[in-house]
């Protein structure tokens, strides 16, 4: 199934909703704030690839923002443990 920008733009919107509500919903505060980082993770993902067009850039740019990404939900994820 290829994943145009229109179904990207509905997934985008899809993630969104489900992050405000989950944000008013869910009483356990660490747990809804790992929902949320996730889902952001997810949405910049989604981002980087199909409106940057990284699909077709060079695999060094690509597992440097993959690394990045996971570095950085990783260290938040740690800061929101303590």
């Amino acid at each position: 199934m290829k994943l145009t920008h229109e179904k990207i733009i509905i997934l985008l919107y899809i993630i969104t909703l489900i992050t405000a509500i989950s944000s008013r919903t869910v009483n356990n505060w660490y747990l809804a704030a790992l929902l949320i980082l996730g889902l952001s993770a997810v949405k910049f993902f989604f981002v980087f690839f199909q409106f940057m067009d990284m699909k077709h850039a060079n695999s060094f740019w690509k597992t440097l923002i993959i690394i990045y990404l996971v570095a950085f939900t990783g260290a938040v994820g740690i800061i929101l443990n303590l």
